[in-house]
């Protein structure tokens, strides 16, 4: 792998290089120095090969039936069923489901061994390969073969040969095709050129679903917008919107919904922006469209909360409201979040002649979320869900 890799990344290889063993095999003092190695077909993996091939084949057919029904793949849909007659390469496609799941965006993902409850199986004569080998009996086996009841083409698959009109017929003497037998109002599929697979979606589309296209909208929006202000994945941020529509607007209720999802994609859950305090810096704002509504979403640098102001009243006598709170959004956030996070869950302010103790998720918060299960407002109970 080291030395494959040299090609694409010469530098970053090289550097790596030099923290393997000395006697590791293959190790030279530069990449640079040398040949990418012979191939080696002692280590592939066929069956990783036919299992990825599968996969491969799996979602190609099902961005082909996507296409057909104009479904996006930002867009879940509410099933996919993979068929075959294979109990061996269902279970090597189970093994990859999470990226089925990834690559097809669907709510549900079946597999399924009955053929013949999703289509019917036919074969036609290969009359290329028949015809100069049974003449004038072509034209009858022809019509032996239109006979071929499911069943009997199922039997020619597993067993690979069949005898009509006193002529055993196998392997490509046979063409067998698998036709779609569901509902086309409801469901689309598509066969795979071998003819092992077929892939079935249910193209029915419910509030749900509809919910969770937009939320997922919602996480592209905001990685974009991440990526605009030049954020790396590892820069924690808090995000903020505001629906034109307010909170009853289908974005809002899409956020809600399926804030686990979101918030376990982008690392924060997205808050009112009402939430957000006057001291939080916004890094990029967008006014986004999408879903027949409107919504201004805020990507800001971490920040904390306090208490509403009869809480932190009790500190008034001892240093002033404005002042300790001033001071604590001032602080560098990970100073706050480490201090907050200790044995003692509170942060400390001291002035010339007093010191007050803020506790953490009484008096002080580290994101909405937090704040939000403090406050127990009802308004703000979907914003506590946990993943």
């Amino acid at each position: 792998m080291y030395q494959f890799l040299r090609q694409f990344h010469p530098n970053v290889v090289n550097g790596a290089g030099k923290d393997l063993a000395e006697d590791a095999d293959g190790v030279s003092p530069s990449v640079h120095f040398l040949m990418l190695p012979d191939f080696d077909a002692s280590r592939v993996d066929e069956e990783v090969e036919v299992l990825m091939k599968n996969l491969q084949s799996v979602v190609e057919m099902g961005r082909v039936v996507r296409e057909r029904r104009t479904i996006s793949l930002k867009n879940p849909v509410k099933k996919v069923i993979v068929v075959s007659n294979d109990q061996k390469t269902l279970d090597g496609l189970r093994r990859l489901e999470t990226y089925l799941h990834d690559e097809l965006n669907m709510r549900d993902l079946e597999f399924s061994t009955d053929e013949k409850e999703w289509c019917v199986l036919k074969a036609e004569a290969n009359s290329r390969a028949l015809g100069r080998r049974l003449g004038k009996s072509l034209s009858g086996v022809k019509k032996q073969i239109a006979q071929m009841t499911h069943d009997d083409v199922a039997a020619f698959v597993s067993s690979g040969s069949v005898t009509l009109e006193g002529h055993e017929l196998t392997g490509d003497d046979l063409l067998v095709k698998r036709e779609f037998k569901g509902d086309s109002k409801i469901f689309e599929a598509d066969v795979s050129p071998e003819g092992n697979l077929m892939v079935i979606i249910d193209t029915r589309e419910d509030e749900e679903l509809k919910m969770q296209g937009c939320a997922r909208e919602v996480i592209t929006r905001v990685q974009k917008l991440r990526k605009k202000a030049g954020l790396v994945v590892q820069d924690k941020i808090h995000v903020y919107f505001e629906e034109k529509g307010g909170e009853q607007g289908p974005i809002s209720t899409a956020i809600q919904s399926f804030l686990p999802m979101i918030a376990s994609t982008l690392g924060t859950a997205p808050a009112p922006l009402s939430l957000q305090p006057a001291h939080s810096v916004p890094i990029v704002t967008e006014e986004a469209k999408f879903a027949d509504s409107s919504v201004k979403l805020v990507v800001a640098r971490p920040a904390v909360l306090f208490a509403a102001a009869d809480v932190l009243a009790k500190h008034e006598a001892t240093v002033p409201v404005e002042q300790f709170t001033a001071y604590v959004a001032s602080m560098k956030y990970e100073d706050v979040k480490v201090a907050l996070e200790s044995a003692d869950a509170s942060v400390s302010v001291r002035n010339a002649t007093a010191q007050v103790m803020l506790k953490a998720n009484v008096e002080v918060f580290l994101d909405a979320k937090s704040f939000a299960k403090s406050s127990a407002k009802p308004e703000l109970a979907w914003l506590t869900k946990e993943a």
